[in-house]
């Protein structure tokens, strides 16, 4: 494995593979689960992406990047735990990471895998290597509504 990408590089990956259609999907970046610090509510989502059409059930995806084999081997000692907002909110949960940094079998029953490849020096494409289990999310809490409307930069006050 040669380069590493930045965060914003696999983002921007992520964005032209699977969420380039205008008005589909929302996608916000560290999305906070709530709005306070109790109960988990300051963990926060690396990519989460929520579909905007009902014929599509309005899926919902959260991405876990991972730019080191080890930060993911920690997130795996750890277990759901870690991840318990991401998993509650999204059909689908992913780790993504350069390709090789992580193995299959080390993957959690509840995680897919996208593999970042470097295709033109600076040009990463996804390639989704593992899906996971289906997920049952919760719905939307106030505290995860809450988040996404200070996130949205079009809220006048607060």
């Amino acid at each position: 494995m040669s380069k590493v990408p930045s965060v914003k590089e696999i983002v921007q990956a992520l964005m032209d593979e699977y969420h380039n259609v205008p008005g589909h999907w929302i996608v916000v970046k560290e999305l906070r689960i709530g709005s306070g610090y109790s109960a988990g509510a300051d963990r926060s989502i690396d990519l989460w992406a929520l579909h905007c059409h009902p014929s599509k059930y309005h899926k919902s995806i959260s991405y876990e990047i991972k730019r080191s084999r080890a930060d993911f081997l920690r997130d795996v000692k750890v277990g759901h735990v870690k991840h318990r907002g991401a998993l509650a909110y999204a059909d689908e949960f992913y780790y993504v990471a350069p390709k090789g940094m992580i193995k299959e079998e080390d993957l959690p029953p509840w995680a897919g895998l996208i593999e970042l490849r470097e295709v033109v020096p600076g040009h990463w494409k996804p390639y989704r290597i593992n899906v996971p289990l289906p997920n049952p999310r919760m719905r939307p809490s106030w505290g995860l509504i809450v988040s996404l409307l200070r996130r949205s930069g079009q809220i006048l006050g607060g």
